[in-house]
């Protein structure tokens, strides 16, 4: 029977009546030890010798937020493998780091990452929520699961999984819904064996539970869910209204020199989008599309998709520079070297409000102010290419002024799968000869 609470803290959040909280944690872990799912960071509930390593749950917790376990899998391998202490990530670069999460997204958790590497290298690992709710990047979500899954203490953790778990096992349903969850989750939270317990409830929710065809015959809650007895399972939960995403537009710069043997990157400091990760020269992204510019071959326009975005971006291509010298680089263009050849006041902070470099960055500034200093990028110094003017070590502002790479070692430099994707749409239709030579009209997909 359906009943209707108007009292305080439900309101009016519909909910089944809720069996005994000690049955409803045995029937979820008595499944969990049949039925758990097998991952490189957890251990199974059937090893009594094992302890689980809080550096490993840390790592995966972190891979996991709005990542699918199964792309994290062969991600986590490689993190381990590069950095199987925390010592070793505390003493990597950021830039060690950000190869190795390449193609995860979401790269802020990068830097997170390894500001809490540093930050527990010398004070020790958290032995509580509260200590680890203080590292960067851990929400109340992260560090219930870790405090409960590594350490085996009592914590609520509420993930998407979990949240669709309650809300049809309880009918829980209006427009408060969410923010009534973990309070349920509380209320039937396990005696013992916490970690097992919110492990149980995750893999329910992924492989029993699921968004779409839930398999509601193998769940061990099925008796007494509400959303079962009324046969339309996938009603619950109120499906949360997400705005439509904004279409962007932008234009990207890719320029390699006369060989085609490197290409020309900049580094960006940390915040923004894409914030710390190395890129090619482009506009900003407007919301109507802007003119296409002159003097580049047109490559292709690539769709790209983001949490709130959907960016379409034109590629173009460039060998060495408008203005060839001998076959190298016009001086007016680049020359690092040359003081006088800094960036005027607009291009100093690189990133505008949408993360990316403005094109034609490097203008000439008749002032003898220095560049303003920018977090700096340690990368292994390349071999320019010949006739190529390249920065001296005491005026190398990766964040400003850029450097060539070899294309053969892009692959060593953080790179966001967009980036990814422009270098290979560049590549691709120079090497089939499909380029379009600009000025022309170009549409967007």
């Amino acid at each position: 029977m359906v009943m209707q609470r108007t009292a305080n803290p439900l309101k009016s959040v519909q909910f089944r009546s809720r069996p005994l909280k000690k049955a409803f944690a045995e029937h979820v872990l008595r499944w969990y030890d049949q039925n758990q799912r097998t991952f490189p960071w957890r251990i199974s509930p059937n090893d009594h010798e094992t302890a689980p390593s809080p550096y490993r749950t840390w790592i995966s917790e972190m891979m996991l937020q709005q990542t699918g376990a199964s792309t994290v899998v062969p991600y986590f391998h490689r993190f381990i493998q590069t950095f199987p202490t925390l010592n070793d990530l505390a003493q990597a670069s950021i830039d060690q780091v950000l190869v190795l999460w390449q193609g995860l997204g979401y790269y802020r958790r990068a830097h997170h990452l390894h500001r809490a590497a540093k930050i527990m290298a010398h004070q020790g690992i958290p032995l509580s929520y509260d200590g680890w709710l203080a590292l960067p990047g851990i929400g109340p979500y992260t560090a219930a699961a870790i405090t409960a899954i590594a350490q085996n203490q009592r914590a609520v953790a509420v993930d998407g999984n979990i949240r669709r778990v309650f809300s049809r096992y309880f009918g829980m349903d209006g427009p408060d819904w969410v923010s009534h969850v973990w309070k349920k989750a509380d209320e039937q939270l396990a005696d013992t064996r916490w970690g097992d317990y919110t492990q149980a409830l995750m893999d329910l929710g992924a492989s029993v539970c699921k968004t779409k065809n839930p398999a509601c015959t193998q769940c061990p809650l099925v008796d007494q869910c509400h959303a079962f007895s009324t046969g339309t399972p996938t009603k619950w939960p109120t499906k949360i209204v997400k705005s439509q995403k904004k279409k962007q537009f932008g234009h990207v710069y890719v320029v390699f020199d006369d060989q085609k043997e490197h290409v020309f990157m900049h580094a960006t400091p940390e915040g923004g989008v894409l914030g710390g990760l190395w890129r090619f020269p482009g506009s900003s992204w407007e919301l109507q599309p802007p003119p296409d510019p002159t003097g580049y071959d047109f490559s292709g326009t690539l769709v790209h998709l983001f949490t709130h975005i959907t960016l379409h971006l034109k590629v173009w291509v460039d060998w060495g520079a408008r203005g060839k010298k001998n076959g190298s680089l016009d001086d007016e263009y680049t020359n690092p070297s040359d003081t006088s050849m800094l960036l005027s006041d607009e291009y100093k902070n690189p990133l505008n409000d949408s993360g990316i470099l403005l094109p034609h960055p490097f203008k000439t500034m008749h002032s003898d102010a220095p560049p303003k200093e920018l977090p700096h990028t340690s990368q292994p110094k390349e071999t320019p290419p010949v006739g190529v003017p390249q920065p001296t070590p005491s005026q190398d502002h990766d964040h400003i002024l850029g450097r060539w790479i070899p294309l053969n070692r892009v692959h060593e430099y953080p790179l966001s799968r967009l980036m990814q994707n422009v270098l290979n749409q560049a590549r691709s239709s120079v090497s089939s000869g499909t380029i379009a030579m600009a000025p022309r009209h170009t549409e967007w997909v």
